[in-house]
């Protein structure tokens, strides 16, 4: 009698033994999973919070433009440190050495699920792989924790992430006969300055597609022989109609072979990328002024359009190029 008295007197001051001797009698369903009492047996914390394994983590990908599920592509669940910036996430998405805590596959619906390797309250990066169609996008997500003698056994998470499909340019240029060529056969001159005038357009040429932190570059191939120095007089490129794309009005001859030109565009997510989109197209005049005499046959110069930051960018997991660059180009010739 007096241990049945002393039991009950330990269970009023520790509440916490009650749980440990009743089984899982109440479920009740919520609109982002299945919460289940459960006695509190596991052993790590995370914030003072016990951490545990989760039986299905859901998250939808989605079509930025069309709003359709994302099927097909592989998502990769990984670890990150407990401070991190967004370098940090790309290196980790990266590392060619990396151990997914579990790599799926979106099904029909567009979601990725990962089953019992997911714990609660522990930040955990996603990183879409959208390899040649879609732009890839990591994301650090959180399944809340309730409070309590909760534990859940589903959770899916709320929305969808926004993915861009892939773009391409539009075809770069004219010449002064107004017939779609990308590449102007400029004859050279035994002397004098000459002057040139060339229409560039800048566009993505499909609706339902983007441009990604699209740039120009001005560039010579490696295969021309190089440009005398005082070649080059000048170079200015000048918005003629249509969206105005960020490119400075100044003299741009000190970009050849240089940095790349970053070009605005209408849509801009979180972490400051900018999208070009077919709302975006402008149409400028490239005007060129040369040394005749400084020239000589086979000098080129390459107006570039890429994405992704630089002239063959890499995407931030799959270091994978985007749209295919495209390319005007001016050659001189004998």
């Amino acid at each position: 009698m007096l241990g049945i008295i002393a039991f009950i007197a330990y269970a009023v001051y520790n509440p916490s033994v009650i749980p440990k001797f009743r089984e899982a009698l109440i479920s009740q369903t919520g609109t982002e999973g299945t919460i289940v009492t459960t006695p509190q047996t596991q052993t790590q914390t995370q914030q003072g919070v016990p951490v545990y394994q989760i039986q299905t983590v859901k998250l939808k990908y989605q079509d930025y433009f069309s709003g359709a599920p994302v099927s097909g592509a592989t998502v990769e669940a990984l670890q990150v440190p407990a401070s991190y910036s967004y370098s940090d996430l790309v290196r980790i998405a990266q590392d060619p050495n990396r151990i997914p805590l579990a790599t799926v596959t979106t099904d029909a619906s567009g979601f990725a699920t990962f089953t019992s390797i997911i714990s609660g309250g522990v930040p955990t990066l996603y990183a879409f792989r959208g390899e040649t169609t879609y732009y890839d996008s990591l994301d650090v997500l959180t399944v809340p924790v309730p409070t309590g003698a909760f534990a859940i056994s589903s959770y899916t998470f709320p929305g969808a992430i926004k993915v861009y499909k892939i773009g391409s340019f539009l075809s770069p240029g004219t010449n002064q006969n107004a017939s779609t060529t990308n590449l102007l056969n400029v004859t050279k001159t035994t002397s004098g300055i000459q002057f040139l005038e060339i229409t560039f357009t800048i566009g993505e040429s499909v609706a339902g597609a983007a441009l990604k932190n699209p740039v120009l570059v001005i560039r010579t191939p490696d295969t021309a022989p190089p440009l005398a120095s005082g070649m080059i007089q000048s170079i200015y490129i000048v918005r003629d109609t249509g969206a105005d794309l960020g490119i400075p009005v100044v003299d741009l001859k000190g970009y050849i072979n240089g940095v790349a030109i970053p070009l605005k565009g209408s849509l801009s997510d979180a972490l400051g990328n900018t999208f070009l989109t077919v709302a975006d197209k402008g149409t400028y005049k490239i005007k060129l002024t040369w040394d005749a005499s400084k020239a000589v046959a086979g000098n080129q110069i390459d107006f570039v359009l890429d994405d992704l930051g630089a002239y063959r960018g890499t995407d931030v997991a799959t270091v994978q190029p985007g749209a295919s660059p495209a390319v005007l180009s001016v050659k001189w010739q004998a």
